[in-house]
């Protein structure tokens, strides 16, 4: 029990330096920095730093009460702060959420403590990093070009900026997805959470919830009405060539998504080295990797294939405006306009689903803190007990 007040000491630290509840505010208020500094620092490096610290203490408390309260914690983070996503029109505030998120989920595999656990938070550790370095750069690019961040105005950016927005949209799904390697770590947290209940049941929701606000931007994005042509936009070199990099990243973590997770069996084992562990625990590691991951990419390939051929097809001659209660308007760029009373022109907008009432982030903040901090000193209350 001595041994485990300082490692408890360290994970609190820990806690503080990954932003999970009730320490994320000061995460929220750093999104006021330069994109491409939140896309280093808050993607693959500063608050990692955090959640890695945990990763590395985990043998030290493997079995332990410790232990639980700690995957109690990292999930209860991760479902809490996807809820507080979901009322969000910020981008950046949106990203900063998905990514206390997904450092509580690296936190909760930790305390679940496992050695499918631990390969689950090693590969959400890269494949996050890749993912949403490549989202916190789009952002950076479509708020330069249309002076705002705020995803209701991102509406015709598929005409505009064509290409960031591809590569934006493909980030976004990469998120959620198969055959990316985000959704299948979150598989294996799943799986290695299926003797605890309440955990379980948070990284459940919490990925549901996910896959909500990302849909509602992915829809956004695409909101924009038919275009004859769509011409590229003129991106600098640089940040043309760090989009295609970390776009290029991003596929091959889908690619080798399945191929990797036996890779990390090494080091699972190097990190458990002292203690002596069933060998069947390390079973579950070599056969994920089993997996034929073929008809995904098959039916994946096949959809984006029709996709293409059925955009081919469009053209002015086919395309109809929608009826909306008066004669359209021609020459709109990015809505539909239609004349309205007295002959008077209208433009059509719509708006996505935030929920603001049951996802209020003042009332979930203050809640969700309060629970955190009791979370936290029940986690120091059980060691102080042995």
């Amino acid at each position: 029990a001595q041994a485990l007040i300082p490692i408890a000491l360290l994970c609190l630290a820990a806690f503080t330096k990954s932003a999970q509840m009730p320490f994320q505010s000061w995460l929220l208020g750093a999104m006021v920095a330069p994109t491409p500094v939140s896309a280093l620092l808050h993607s693959a490096t500063m608050v990692k730093a955090g959640s890695y610290l945990v990763l590395r203490l985990a043998p030290a408390y493997q079995g332990t009460r410790l232990s639980e309260i700690i995957a109690v914690a990292g999930a209860f983070t991760f479902a809490a702060t996807s809820a507080l996503a979901i009322s969000q029109s910020n981008a950046k505030k949106v990203l900063a959420y998905s990514t206390i998120a997904n450092l509580g989920l690296i936190v909760a595999c930790a305390g679940l403590n496992t050695p499918l656990a631990y390969s689950a938070a090693v590969l959400i550790l890269a494949f996050h990093a890749v993912s949403k370095g490549l989202l916190f750069l789009c952002v950076g690019a479509i708020e330069q070009k249309i002076g705002s961040r705020d995803i209701e105005d991102m509406g015709g950016i598929m005409y505009r900026m064509p290409i960031t927005a591809m590569i934006a949209l493909l980030g976004m799904v990469a998120m959620l997805a198969p055959p990316f390697g985000m959704l299948l770590s979150k598989w294996m947290a799943i799986e290695a959470a299926i003797f605890s209940p309440l955990v379980l049941f948070l990284i459940v929701m919490g990925s549901a919830m996910t896959v909500l606000f990302w849909a509602k931007w992915i829809g956004r994005i695409q909101t924009v009405s038919y275009h004859e042509r769509y011409d590229a936009e003129r991106l600098p070199a640089s940040m043309f060539a760090a989009l295609i990099i970390l776009g290029a990243g991003v596929i091959l973590t889908g690619i080798l998504a399945f191929p990797l997770i036996p890779m990390t069996e090494g080091l699972v084992r190097g990190a458990y080295a002292g203690l002596a562990l069933p060998e069947a625990s390390f079973k579950a590691l070599r056969t994920a990797g089993t997996f034929a991951a073929w008809p995904i990419f098959f039916f994946v390939g096949l959809g984006l294939l029709g996709a293409f051929f059925a955009v081919r097809k469009f053209s002015a001659a086919v395309i109809r405006p929608p009826y909306l209660c008066g004669e359209n308007v021609g020459g709109t760029d990015v809505s539909y306009s239609f004349r309205s009373l007295m002959d008077k022109p209208d433009t059509a907008w719509s708006k996505s689903l935030y929920l603001k009432p049951v996802f209020s982030e003042d009332k979930i903040t203050f809640w969700a803190n309060l629970i955190a901090c009791m979370i936290i000193l029940t986690m120091f209350g059980m060691i102080s007990a042995l």
